[in-house]
């Protein structure tokens, strides 16, 4: 990680800021203080539980360097210099909204993470199911409202089938319901 910007979001602070060389403490989304660890140490910025720990940590290092093996001053003065000053800039930058359409590209992308063959033929199967459901559903509705309320036989046979279109129609739900949950969720889980 030598000559590396890492930057750690973490909610264990005591942990993660022992080796950290800037620190920027949020409090309810927003910014509470920032610079370097002891910066914020004569500022307060931190608790209890986290001065505690870098004592700690300060302690730990003091004992491994006066038993630690001898350094060369050179060595000292290379560690030295490579640490820069932090600039002063925008911590963040002003939300954007965009205006329109979906764009191509966009398309471009869910096609290309998630078309296989398999799948688009599960997506036209389960698209076709579902049609054919609501279709199957809405004409024997038209068959029931245009029927005569006396035919005994008929009044029963509507019962029965009625109760298959009300599960044509829970099914045709379902199905749908499950097949956006098979369509959009590995294609959110993709890597970019």
């Amino acid at each position: 990680m030598k000559n590396r910007t890492c930057i750690l979001i973490s909610h264990n602070v005591p942990l993660t800021v022992k080796k950290a060389d800037y620190v920027v403490v949020m409090a309810n989304g927003r910014v509470k203080a920032q610079g370097t660890v002891d910066e914020l140490v004569a500022t307060d910025a931190f608790d209890a539980e986290v001065l505690k720990s870098i004592a700690d940590s300060k302690t730990t290092t003091a004992v491994v360097s006066t038993k630690g093996s001898s350094t060369n001053s050179d060595d000292v003065k290379d560690d030295e210099n490579d640490e820069s000053p932090h600039s002063k800039g925008k911590l963040i930058e002003e939300e954007t909204k965009s205006n329109g359409s979906v764009s191509r590209e966009v398309y471009a992308t869910y096609f290309k993470y998630y078309a296989t063959p398999s799948n688009l033929f599960l997506l036209i199967s389960f698209s076709i199911g579902c049609e054919i459901c609501n279709v199957a559903t809405s004409w024997w509705v038209r068959v029931w409202t245009s029927a005569s309320d006396q035919d005994s036989i008929l009044l029963n046979a509507t019962y029965s089938v009625a109760h298959k279109a009300a599960s044509l129609s829970i099914s045709s739900l379902f199905a749908n319901a499950q097949s956006s949950n098979w369509w959009f969720t590995p294609i959110l889980q993709s890597p970019q």
